[in-house]
């Protein structure tokens, strides 16, 4: 064990460059080295691109394929700047630079996942096995991506049929295998068809069981048996994708997919905590359905000479979150007389977050200097619980809560790329956004506001770029936690106001044949953020919190440095960042003790990776070092309005991943991982430090720390063949 934390130390101290070997690909994402037909890809002939105030990530289906990907910790472990809490599958919660999915705009193939259904369960569901790739724009949302982006957005795709039929073939097959000794089995099917010209048809079913997995105390003593497994660890999940679409000439293009994501588990009624102090865990068991829905259709014009482009898009999301208890219900809501106030963990829920819209993408080179780009959004938003009993509705002195809430967004937007010089561009624009919220409490919001944005680039040399960002965004009122719905005795202020924030950036991005490397510097701000579990505005009437607007600012700030060399068939992919993110005003400036809704703070993030890609086989080495905040670090409780102790262990983890092509890339594929190589023991500091975030650190269920440890070692192998 000690010479493992020499060798572990030693690589920390190696990692002294990059915001992950991703992020360094946000210049030049790298193309598919495999021999598969792409169906042809739209192009333009204007010489200018519309402009990104964020700075992005970019993951490929190749990149998770070749490490066995099953969940969202494994999608994101190479970027620096991002982590995954939460140990289990649905427990999983993704914080970019320091900030909860929750403040950013999360889309699958389009279709927006706004929401939180549960603060003790992720609310993002994809399935890796089904991902073309992922986008992850930090800091701000770019203008086109849609409204409530206050933190960035993460846009998830999804494969079709170009990703798997080859030059001149019309119908074809592949189908899948896995197992993993920590511990279960996955199998998938794709089936893939071209329909006309270079139209073609994706059917594909993915099944992974995760039966349990073991911490690293009993990794080997419990060897391929379910015995002594983090408790609730376990997912079982059945996902499917059907998708039509392509070009359909040289200057259209269509889509139409459905998708859906299900997970069946019996765990804790709370997915990303385990046995909680004074609490039985077998008392507290709830079979958990998750399920995720989206439908999407999706039109693309670009004229080859001039006119304008259009991009247009309609979807449909919904999400069930439905848990059972196991064994006891209490049919009376904890009401004893006083009526709607629900506690956790002794009733039945039927929650179902819907999310629907549509929105247009326009754009016209006005000349050689000139590209504007603009679009309008419409997007609807529903939650509710279906369990919710009329006797929950009210409760003496309480307003009236009709269980359920909805919101609608109008918006637009238009920004311009001008390309002043052969060498400086400048790119400037805004959204404008209309959001109508109508609560539980039965009362109206009318929020919003503008966006304004703007980045200039200065081209140094051939190959080095400097940009300056700035944005200042607006996010209106929207429903919250899910689980409050049914809280009588948790109200909704009357006069929410819109959130904003302020955003600033620096960039350095350098490439040639040899190298990459990229510099961010940034600060930026939340004000007005909505707190859905505040304690401070209790009244008459048994009231125990309220829904309202924070009275200070929230502080963020942090850079990322990453760089890559490549030399013959090697990369090594170099990465460091972290994130600061504090409590202003009464907080003194202190960091933030972990906030629903909001975000979770950890220390520096070290990446280290070495790959070698040959014709029949590649070989890559990942370690990810982490690092938290010794016993005694104070940080600020937004709820109780007090300071506490934050202190939380780091971890290093290192992954190797092997794959052999005997056949060729097209045909047979066999994969052997072996995660968390030296079996580090370790919860992740982004896991939740206290069950219950919004009391205090002092309360009997907050004593001891009581989330999911991380898997210990896992050797997962598959199989692939393509027909």
């Amino acid at each position: 064990m000690l010479q493992t934390r020499k060798i572990l130390a030693g690589v920390a101290i190696c990692c002294v460059a990059q915001t992950l070997s991703y992020a360094l690909d946000s210049n030049t994402p790298q193309e598919d080295n495999t021999e598969s037909y792409k169906l042809n890809a739209v192009t333009t002939t204007s010489k200018l691109k519309g402009y990104e105030t964020s700075t992005k990530t970019f993951i490929t289906a190749d990149d998770l394929e070749k490490t066995q990907a099953l969940n969202l910790r494994d999608i994101f472990k190479k970027d620096p700047s991002i982590a995954v809490g939460g140990g289990a599958n649905m427990g999983q919660k993704i914080y970019v630079r320091g900030f909860e999915s929750f403040m950013m705009r999360v889309t699958l193939d389009g279709a927006a996942q706004n929401g939180n259904a549960f603060h003790h369960q992720g609310n993002v569901m994809v399935d890796p096995s089904l991902l073309k790739r992922v986008v992850v724009s930090k800091g701000v949302s770019d203008a086109s991506s849609g409204p409530g982006g206050l933190a960035g957005s993460i846009a998830f795709e999804t494969k079709d049929a170009s990703d798997f039929l080859k030059a001149g073939e019309k119908f074809g097959a592949e189908i899948g295998t896995g197992f993993f000794t920590n511990l279960g089995y996955k199998a998938n099917l794709n089936v893939y068809s071209r329909l006309f010209s270079d139209v073609g048809i994706l059917a594909s079913i993915n099944h992974q069981n995760v039966l349990n997995y073991r911490d690293a105390k009993h990794t080997y003593k419990n060897f391929l048996t379910m015995n002594n497994p983090v408790l609730g660890s376990n997912s079982m999940q059945t996902n499917v994708l059907l998708k039509v679409g392509g070009q359909v000439d040289s200057n259209q293009r269509f889509s139409v997919g459905y998708s859906v994501i299900n997970d069946d588990a019996t765990r804790p009624f709370r997915s990303n905590v385990g046995d909680v102090a004074g609490e039985h865990f077998a008392d507290h068991l709830f079979r958990h359905k998750n399920q995720n829905q989206s439908f999407t259709a999706n039109y693309e014009y670009k004229p080859e000479h001039g006119g304008t482009s259009i991009k247009l898009a309609a979807y449909h999301n919904a999400k069930n979150v439905n848990l059972t208890p196991l064994f006891t219900e209490d049919h009376n809501h904890g009401g004893g007389g006083n009526g709607g106030h629900d506690h956790d963990e002794s009733s039945s829920r039927a929650i179902v977050l819907d999310n629907y819209g549509a929105n247009a993408r326009l754009s016209n080179q006005l000349n050689e200097d000139h590209l504007l780009e603009y679009g309008f959004d419409f997007q609807g938003m529903s939650v509710r619980d279906d369990n919710m009993q009329d006797s929950e509705k009210n409760s003496p002195n309480l307003k009236h809560n009709r269980g359920r809430e909805e919101a609608y967004i109008y918006g637009g937007f238009v920004q311009d790329s001008w390309q002043i010089l052969d060498n400086l561009t400048w790119g400037y624009g805004s959204r404008a956004d209309f959001y109508y919220y109508f609560d539980k409490n039965k009362q109206d919001h009318f929020t919003g506001g503008v966006s304004p944005s703007t980045v200039l680039t200065y081209s140094v040399i051939d190959g080095l770029d400097i940009s300056a960002k700035y944005a200042f965004s607006t996010r209106g009122a929207m429903p919250g936690d899910a689980t409050l719905l049914r809280d009588t005795k948790v109200e909704i202020s009357p006069n929410l106001k819109s959130e904003y924030s302020n955003h600033g950036e620096i960039t350095l991005d350098y490439i040639n044949d040899f190298m990459s490397f990229k510099f961010a510097v940034y600060a930026g701000n939340i004000l007005n953020f909505i707190n859905s579990y505040a304690k401070g505005a209790t009244g008459a009437g048994g009231r125990e919190g309220v829904r309202e607007n924070l009275n200070f600012p929230l502080i963020n700030y942090g850079f990322e440095i990453g760089s890559a060399f490549y030399y013959d068939r090697f990369t090594l992919d170099l990465g460091v960042a972290r994130n600061w993110l504090t409590a202003g005003g009464e907080g003194k400036g202190a960091l933030l003790a972990d906030t629903y809704e909001l975000g979770a703070t950890w220390g520096y993030t070290f990446m280290v990776g070495l790959r070698y890609d040959a014709d029949m086989f590649d070989i890559a080495w990942v370690t990810r070092c982490a690092t938290g905040f010794k016993k005694g670090t104070i940080g600020y409780n937004i709820y109780q309005k007090q300071f506490e102790d934050i202190g939380k262990d780091g971890y290093s983890v290192s992954d190797l991943y092997v794959n052999y092509y005997p056949l060729g890339k097209d045909k047979l594929t066999l994969r052997f991982s072996i995660l968390n190589v030296f079996n580090a023991y370790y919860m992740d500091p982004t896991s939740p430090l206290k069950v219950e975030a919004d009391n205090t650190a002092s309360d009997k269920i907050n004593l001891i720390r009581t989330a999911l440890y991380e898997p210990g070692t896992d050797y997962r192998f598959e199989v692939r063949y393509r027909f």
